[in-house]
């Protein structure tokens, strides 16, 4: 199956082309070495679609994604359009990252709280929790951002960081 010609099928906003090839592509390990080049195409709406893919086998528990949390982690690190880091954001936040990631992710972190875009941001502070829940180290640090932002951010931010505080005990105020 070539995925790269589905994907390419996307307009950008309907994703019933997208929907159809989460169901049907084979979820091994030939679709996700295409998804994965896909998110690094040049085009964005490319991006955007493989993406969206890897999040719906995400939601849906496929447990090969989680196979490819180094690929994801390294990809949130060049990704441009938000779209494509939001569906990334979302699926880390899921993962049981290695350790090794949880080292990488320190770098992107801090300037995709800075976003522009509020969602970005929001689930940038849900794989800050994810990373604090699976390396308490960094908990009391966590805490901190997440009490930084409940100051700072808009009201839409907050409500996701009132969901992380709900999710993790150990972040509660």
């Amino acid at each position: 199956m070539n995925i790269l010609n589905s994907l390419k099928k996307f307009d950008g906003k309907h994703t019933d082309v997208l929907e159809q090839l989460a169901a049907t592509a084979p979820r091994d390990e030939s679709a996700l070495a295409q998804l994965l080049a896909a998110a690094e195409h040049d085009e964005d709406s490319i991006q955007v679609a493989a993406t969206w893919v890897l999040k719906r086998w995400n939601d849906e528990h496929e447990p090969i994604v989680e196979t490819c949390a180094a690929d994801l982690v390294r990809l949130l690190g060049t990704a441009r359009h938000w779209e494509v880091r939001l569906h990334l954001l979302q699926i880390l936040s899921s993962l049981s990252l290695p350790t090794a990631r949880i080292a990488a992710l320190k770098k992107p972190l801090p300037e995709l709280a800075r976003d522009e875009n509020k969602l970005v941001r929001a689930w940038t502070y849900s794989v800050y929790a994810a990373v604090g829940d699976r390396q308490p180290k960094f908990r009391r640090e966590v805490c901190s951002i997440l009490e930084r932002a409940e100051v700072d951010e808009a009201a839409s931010v907050r409500a996701r960081i009132r969901q992380i505080r709900k999710r993790y005990p150990w972040a509660k105020s």
